[in-house]
């Protein structure tokens, strides 16, 4: 395993990018960050129809880079310093710049193309800073807009590159897409709470555990947050007949792993990380999914 400092330079590198390249080359990177990465997320972009994959390596490189250099278990000023840097990059591209290293190109193709909006990938990074601190929020409004933050944005990126069925409203799209990210979001805060707390970050606010009369070890915490997901995923199923069909599988994949996951939070004793053989059931039945599909639009 690599000690703490060789794993933020690694980042840090993969940020920077090296040597020119081209956009094939810079999109092989963003898939070879997707691939080592064992996140639930990651089950499902490996899913997407091929027409936007691409796409959908791009997003999910630059999300896990930010994630990984403000994780990092280093001084808070050298995360900062890398972050800053990838804050920087991200600004030019943004700004229609075309730079030519690591993951940029990709990204700057899929902004063009997708529509992916600056301001979605700012608060984003947004969300992400507010991990570099200690955190401790007070209020239900605090955790709801560092969820929206994060996972709302994502939602709205991942729709922009899915595309939407005929005739549906983009508005609507974006409330379900979002209320499915801040599941997602609660689900992960409902299996971090110890290594969370172990930083410094507190999600659960003070207000809920006023209401449940409970300290934040309490098991009573994390099965508040997964009935309050378990809601969110429920109230925005809609969400899977709005987006174009052949990207249905892909979103059902991530469903289903977080769904899995809150299930084995739920159990006693369970932890919150998937096996291969769990995954290889989401992978066989997204792709059962993708074969009705094809049919269909065959």
């Amino acid at each position: 395993m690599p000690n703490v400092q060789s794993e933020l330079e690694r980042v840090e590198a993969l940020i920077a990018g090296g040597t020119p390249l081209g956009l094939d080359r810079s999109r092989s990177i963003c898939r070879e960050i997707t691939a080592r990465a064992g996140s639930s997320f990651a089950v499902g972009i490996r899913l997407t129809p091929g027409r936007c994959r691409p796409d959908m390596h791009a997003l999910y490189a630059w999300m896990r880079l930010a994630d990984d250099a403000a994780d990092a278990d280093a001084p808070s000023e050298e995360r900062c310093r890398v972050l800053d840097r990838f804050a920087l990059l991200t600004e030019q591209a943004l700004a229609g710049e075309v730079l030519d290293q690591g993951i940029w190109p990709a990204l700057h193709s899929s902004m063009v193309s997708c529509g992916l909006m600056p301001e979605w990938l700012r608060s984003l990074l947004d969300g992400v800073r507010q991990d570099l601190l200690p955190i401790a929020f007070e209020d239900v409004s605090d955790l709801v807009r560092y969820c929206d933050r994060v996972a709302w944005n994502v939602g709205r990126c991942c729709v922009a590159i899915w595309g939407l069925r005929t005739g549906v409203a983009l508005a609507s799209v974006f409330a379900l897409a979002g209320q499915r990210g801040r599941a997602f979001q609660l689900i992960n805060i409902s299996r971090d709470t110890g290594e969370d707390a172990r930083a410094g970050r507190r999600y659960v606010p003070s207000e809920r555990l006023r209401r449940l009369g409970v300290d934040m070890g309490d098991p009573a915490v994390r099965q508040d947050l997964l009935r309050e997901a378990q809601d969110l995923l429920e109230s925005s199923m809609p969400l899977d007949t709005m987006v174009r069909r052949d990207a249905g599988p892909a979103l059902w994949a991530m469903t289903r792993a977080y769904t899995l996951i809150a299930h084995r939070l739920r159990m006693a004793g369970a932890g919150g990380s998937l096996g291969g053989g769990a995954k290889l059931g989401i992978a066989v039945g997204a792709l059962g999914r993708r074969m009705l599909v094809a049919g269909r639009l065959a």
